[in-house]
């Protein structure tokens, strides 16, 4: 488990769900999310799987939007790639925080199959589907 101050993270491997999942609370910054995504891609490459889910639900991210705009390229550096499939459990409301809803922007515009999701039942149901099973209702708004 990873811990400092007022955050932590956990990363469980779900054989029966085939996933990789990442439990995060309290404050999270840029490196944070990089250090807990690239354990998380390390996990699923272990396992070889493609599906990690972040449970976010007690988690706020405190980082300006140039730091999160380059977490695409450096998790890609790390070994995430466009087969990967992140789920994200957002906190509160089904509408995402701006820097939550960035953030899935910004994966999104670079390829990577990285969606937010209000409830957990939908985020594992989303990473469950094949790609080819998808639909626009997947992709961000413009």
């Amino acid at each position: 488990m990873g811990q400092a101050m007022a955050r932590a993270w956990q990363i469980k491997y779900s054989a029966d769900e085939g996933i990789v999942m990442v439990e995060v609370s309290g404050t999270v910054n840029r490196d944070d999310l990089m250090t807990m995504l690239a354990a998380g891609i390390a996990t699923a490459r272990e396992h070889n799987i493609k599906q990690i889910l972040i449970d976010g639900r007690q988690a706020t991210i405190a980082a300006s939007p140039t730091k999160l705009f380059a977490l695409p390229r450096l998790l890609h550096e790390q070994g995430l790639t466009r087969g990967h499939r992140v789920a994200i459990v957002i906190p509160g409301s089904p509408e995402p925080d701006e820097d939550f809803r960035f953030l899935e922007t910004v994966f999104y515009n670079r390829g990577f199959s990285l969606r937010l999701h209000p409830e957990m039942a939908q985020a594992l149901a989303w990473l469950k589907q094949t790609p080819s099973l998808l639909t626009q209702t997947d992709t961000p708004e413009p």
